[in-house]
């Protein structure tokens, strides 16, 4: 058995298609893009709080000035005495137990709301793709049936370059299932991203007859090995 996770992401004019996202290459982290979010390392995390009514203090008492970068948070510790820090300031940075700052408060990075990261290569460029339309886990057989048929140099599915796995589903959010199936549509073209359909028993026959390529595939045999997944 193994793990993917599916992505609604509403970008397919087939809206039963979802994005497959491997659940080891997934991230939890958290939206900084819209405010500038330090992080502070060298310093516990612990004491957010009372940094928080230092940095007010001395807002109120005009001591400091906005911080508006690294180096004016860097001069703000060691007003106070802190020094052998490390501050960077991230776009999406990874959940973590660690010291941040963000408007005027500083806080833990951990308190901070998620969303869930896929970086992937595209053949040139790491991309990063994040799931904001909602998601689900599925368990599925490790064994799968191939729907790819031989053109005359390779098998395939679709057009060139193209593939098709049917995988049985075993559980969708940790909720066992029955008679449902993942379509698990795939290319070899570095930067593609995989997607799948849940399919029912019933639908077996219609959504294999329905492929669009020129092969004739005996639906009958295939449903059969599907079946004994």
């Amino acid at each position: 058995m193994k793990q993917i996770e599916l992505w609604n992401r509403g970008i397919y004019d087939n809206k039963e298609l979802l994005t497959i996202v491997p659940v080891e290459k997934i991230s939890e982290v958290v939206d900084c893009t819209n405010d500038s979010t330090y992080i502070i390392r060298g310093i516990n995390s612990g004491l957010a709080g009372e940094l928080t009514e230092k940095y007010q203090k001395d807002l109120n008492n005009e001591k400091a000035c906005n911080i508006n970068n690294s180096d004016d948070l860097i001069d703000w510790f060691a007003f106070h005495g802190y020094g052998d820090l490390d501050i960077i300031c991230l776009d999406t940075p990874e959940i973590e137990d660690v010291l941040a700052f963000t408007g005027n408060e500083f806080h833990n990075l951990n308190d901070c709301e998620t969303f869930k990261q896929y970086k992937y290569w595209d053949g040139s460029n790491w991309k990063l793709l994040w799931n904001t339309e909602g998601s689900s886990i599925l368990t599925i057989s490790n064994n799968s049936v191939t729907l790819d048929e031989w053109d005359g140099n390779n098998f395939i599915t679709g057009g060139i370059g193209g593939h098709l796995d049917v995988h049985r589903i075993i559980e969708i959010d940790e909720e066992k299932q029955d008679n449902l199936y993942l379509f698990y549509y795939y290319s070899q073209w570095q930067g593609s991203l995989s997607v799948g359909e849940i399919v029912t028993e019933n639908e077996l026959k219609s959504k294999i007859s329905g492929i669009e390529d020129r092969f004739e595939r005996d639906i009958d045999n295939y449903i059969e090995k599907i079946q004994s997944l």
